[in-house]
């Protein structure tokens, strides 16, 4: 954590309840102070007209970006992803869970990678998520429209957040028409992310459970080769 963030604090960042700019420049200011993080990752998300929800996502990250995922239930129980590939950093390899002798080399952002998703896995830090909120909020700021509104506190596994919603026009250079955000107060991070359409519909529900901030992550832990994974 910077000075600067430090001399803020939980507390008194969250005191002026309508400021979601500082929030969301806390927010990113503290991902960018930690070097990895692990968390459960839940996510459900409105693709081609059908939502597909996928729970409890075993979710390792290290900066720069090394991602490593494993589904622990659903129909994609057993599915293991690392990017990057080891052998070829621009690919994702990919174990498919059923089939314990073959490992895929995908393209992140191909069609295979991508099934049933709205982003790709380059696409999963929480790091991208803040951006684009970030890059939301100073639009809306810019154009002088929309509507900020702090909308209380909810307890998320034991821990006290804040909810900001967002809610933008319909035109370009918006992601979404309400977006709803839990920022934990003590984390300073997004524990929860909520994204409407302007029909109504959901777009996408992120969730972050058991988030654990500089574990000390290791290359071991993106490598294809570790005992503990399946590849």
């Amino acid at each position: 954590m910077s000075l600067a963030l430090a001399a803020i604090g939980p507390i008194s960042l969250f005191a002026k309840e309508g400021d979601a700019g500082r929030i969301i420049d806390s927010a990113l200011e503290r991902f960018e102070s930690i070097s990895d993080y692990t968390c459960l990752f839940t996510r459900e998300e409105l693709v081609e007209g059908k939502t597909y929800r996928q729970a409890n996502i075993i979710y390792k990250f290290k900066k720069p970006l090394s991602v490593y995922m494993k589904w622990t239930e659903g129909p994609e129980k057993g599915i293991e992803v690392i990017y990057p590939n080891p052998k070829r950093s621009d690919k994702l390899i990919a174990h498919p869970g059923h089939f314990n002798i073959l490992n895929l080399s995908l393209d992140p952002r191909g069609h295979l990678a991508m099934r049933n998703s709205r982003h790709s896995i380059l696409e999963s830090p929480i790091g991208y998520v803040l951006g684009l909120i970030k890059n939301n909020y100073e639009t809306l700021k810019k154009n002088g429209e929309g509507v900020i509104t702090h909308e209380g506190e909810e307890l998320i596994e034991g821990r006290k957040t804040r909810i900001f919603k967002a809610e933008f026009p319909q035109k370009d250079g918006y992601y979404g028409h309400r977006i709803l955000i839990n920022f934990d107060e003590q984390l300073l991070l997004p524990l929860k992310i909520v994204v409407y359409d302007w029909d109504g519909r959901l777009l996408e529900k992120y969730e972050y459970s058991q988030l654990k901030l500089n574990t000390g992550l290791t290359p071991a832990d993106f490598d294809v080769k570790n005992p503990a994974y399946s590849f």
